[in-house]
């Protein structure tokens, strides 16, 4: 999973600094930071400040994380489907 490049994604979607989103998110922006290039993960906590500021959910977050070849084959069509549908709907802010 990226989670770093989804949330940088929507970080600067928002035009948000990692200053800015590691106040907002009552995190360090060192912290953010290392997220952000995948060299750390944040706890489920972390996950729910930084979604909560981003104004989305954690599961979109998730969900936009997951790479299409870290899906087992069988289910990779029905997993992209149902990855694209939520996202569509969580996505609309």
């Amino acid at each position: 999973m990226n989670f770093g490049k989804t949330i940088k994604k929507l970080r600067t979607d928002r035009s948000l600094t990692q200053s800015e989103l590691a106040k907002l998110a009552n995190i360090s922006q060192v912290f953010l930071s290392e997220i952000e290039k995948d060299e750390k993960n944040p706890s489920w906590q972390s996950l729910l400040q930084i979604a909560q500021s981003l104004k989305v959910t954690p599961i979109e977050i998730v969900l936009n994380s997951i790479k299409d070849e870290d899906i087992k084959k069988g289910q990779h069509n029905n997993f992209i489907k149902l990855k694209e549908s939520i996202s569509k709907t969580l996505i609309k802010k």
